[in-house]
């Protein structure tokens, strides 16, 4: 395990920091490139006509797609992204990106109702294995940590203070 000084923690990183995994494959022969990005939100494309759940959303965030990358084994320039989670958040930040271009030059903004599901399941847009990106299990680690000592340390300073005495 990596030590943490009280000065490289960072809450934001801890809590909401996820790694995607970026997959290009050649559709010609097949060669592929792996790129990792670390975010801290996902912003999801919600377009009028769109699927209107949060988990439909999601897995269209991760859907595969074509693009146009020019392959370093055989030069074709058409290959098949795919993304994946490799790296789970201990809190996953998801926008919603309700705003489009019109044909005028303008914004439009999509009122159409979005439902949320209780229970969001990640295992189709994560890889067969996910990591935890924070290096805490729960807030009990994280507050240990910032203070430079172990749980048990810490629990057992507040127990026995010599000013309770």
């Amino acid at each position: 395990m990596q030590l943490y000084s009280v000065f490289s923690l960072c809450p934001v990183e801890i809590n909401f920091k996820s790694s995607i995994e970026q997959s290009l494959k050649c559709t010609v022969c097949h060669s592929t490139v792996n790129k990792y990005e670390e975010v801290l939100d996902l912003s999801l494309h919600f377009t009028t006509g769109s699927r209107n759940s949060l988990q439909e959303l999601l897995e269209d965030y991760f859907k595969s797609e074509t693009v146009e990358y020019k392959c370093h084994s055989c030069s074709n320039s058409s290959c098949t992204l795919s993304r994946k989670l490799s790296a789970l958040p201990r809190v996953l930040i998801l926008t919603l990106k309700r705003y489009s271009l019109n044909d005028r030059g303008s914004c439009d903004k999509n009122l159409d109702p979005v439902r949320i599901p209780r229970h969001l399941n990640l295992a189709p847009v994560s890889n067969p294995d996910p990591i935890l990106s924070s290096p805490y299990n729960n807030k009990q680690d994280v507050l240990g940590q910032l203070m430079g000592k172990k749980l048990e340390t810490v629990i057992a300073e507040k127990e026995i203070s010599p000013q309770e005495k």
